[in-house]
């Protein structure tokens, strides 16, 4: 049942509107600025407001590897910023260049950190709260008020259905938020449509476990939920389609596999589901009919010879060799790897990130970055082992939802970059959070009253 009686409403407002301004402005990487800086504060205050309803506490109650790669990931910006001594900075590996320049200056003898760009290390530190803030804030949440957050989700998710069909049925001529290379394509709020295909996998599976979710005393009231949760999962099969991303379309499928498995779907019955999709089905049709959508998003598959992302992860790669086992700092990647790019490799367009986070993070990292994701993915495991063993005791589906939309993200970063975007950093953020839970060594945690 939804009672607002029951709702904190300085730390649930807190955390709404963090997922509201990443919706708004989080959609395309982070750069300092007016958009970035107003996600930032409201993280800053959803932090403060969680220290102060005792999410210290919570946060110890989780398994122990979920808190390690927490700690681990909002150390390492910091790590990389303490100075070191000169003997020691001088026999990091990929500072032969700048070994020489400072000695030709006179300035060999000054301590340095690992970072090889400081004011981008550290602006990197910042980047992380929003999603810091989500998993903090999500762990003092009481159930009502999670329930708040995730219709949050989903009427963000609608608008950015809503203004991305129409830039996909005017070919970019209403509602473009972004002058780029993806104009015609869905994007929504983001500028990336293949982020935009992510964010939509993840509220696709948060559409499937809605109706569990949100319970009212009406009856209307539950038709309704549930008519929106029908709508909102048609709407997002078919934006996936008009991104024309082909990670999108095949992170649907798994998505839908993976809540089917779980057996935790709610089976939708009533009048209002089959309104529901009576309504939305016909209009998917005829676009998905009227502008070859399907074979148009298919014949992008048969591109994937020319993918310039082979030729980016295996320099990459190359480059990550050479700062093993320090790296060369987090937010470094763009002016390294361009470093390291011939005269044949120079296009009028740049590489601002890896498109395969694993290997943008070894580089920038090294063998720490190898430790977070170990830790990580450890975490991840006892928790989706923990999740399997109790299937059928969960009574609410907030496990399952972490455990897609995490194993979404990994795997879609296998191809790109969707964390360094603030509006997937808060989604995951809340999934981690989710799935933290689950696999926390003692026994189940109530959330707070």
């Amino acid at each position: 049942m939804l009672s607002f009686r029951d709702v904190n409403p300085s730390i649930t407002l807190a955390i709404v509107i963090l997922v509201v301004l990443s919706f708004l402005f989080g959609g395309s990487p982070n750069v300092p600025g007016i958009a970035f800086t107003s996600i930032f504060l409201v993280a800053t205050v959803v932090i403060a407001l969680a220290a102060k309803n005792g999410v210290i506490s919570a946060f110890l109650r989780l398994g122990f590897w979920s808190k390690l790669s927490f700690v681990l990931l909002l150390s390492v910006p910091l790590l990389q910023l303490i100075p070191v001594p000169p003997s020691i900075w001088q026999s990091f590996p990929g500072r032969e260049l700048s070994n020489e320049t400072r000695s030709i200056i006179g300035y060999s003898q000054n301590w340095y950190p690992i970072s090889l760009d400081q004011l981008n290390t550290g602006f990197t530190f910042f980047v992380l709260f929003p999603g810091a803030a989500a998993f903090l804030g999500w762990l003092i949440l009481k159930d009502e008020e999670r329930k708040l957050v995730i219709i949050s989700i989903a009427f963000m998710a609608f608008l950015s259905i809503i203004i991305g069909l129409t830039q996909f049925a005017s070919s970019g001529a209403y509602l473009d938020l972004f002058d780029n290379s993806h104009r015609g394509n869905f994007q929504g709020f983001f500028a990336n449509r293949n982020h935009a295909a992510l964010m939509l996998c993840c509220v696709f599976v948060i559409s499937l476990f809605l109706g569990r979710i949100v319970h009212f005393h009406q009856r209307d009231k539950q038709l309704l939920i549930r008519f929106f949760a029908a709508t909102l999962v048609l709407l997002c099969g078919l934006a996936i389609l008009t991104t024309f991303s082909r990670a999108g379309l095949g992170l649907m499928v798994l998505a839908l596999a993976m809540a089917l498995l779980s057996n935790q779907i709610v089976r939708l019955r009533g009048r209002w589901m089959y309104i529901g999709i009576l309504f939305v089905a016909p209009i998917t049709s005829l676009i998905i009919l009227q502008s070859g959508v399907v074979s148009r998003l298919f014949d992008r598959f048969g591109m994937v010879s020319e993918d310039t992302r082979f030729e980016f992860w295996q320099r990459t790669l190359e480059i990550a060799r050479d700062y093993f086992p320090v790296g060369s700092g987090l937010g470094t990647f763009r002016p390294i790897f361009a470093h390291y790019e011939k005269l044949s490799d120079l296009r009028p367009t740049y590489v601002n990130h890896a498109h395969q986070d694993y290997l943008e993070l070894l580089l920038e990292t090294g063998a720490l970055g190898i430790v977070i994701l170990f830790t990580f993915l450890l975490a991840v495991t006892i928790a989706a082992m923990t999740i399997w063993r109790s299937r059928s005791e969960n009574s609410v589906p907030y496990p399952y939802i972490g455990g897609i939309v995490v194993t979404l993200t990994l795997i879609h970063s296998l191809v790109d970059y969707p964390l360094r975007t603030q509006t997937i950093a808060v989604i995951f953020g809340l999934a981690a959070a989710m799935l933290a839970e689950a696999g926390r060594s003692s026994s189940r945690k109530v959330p707070r009253k």
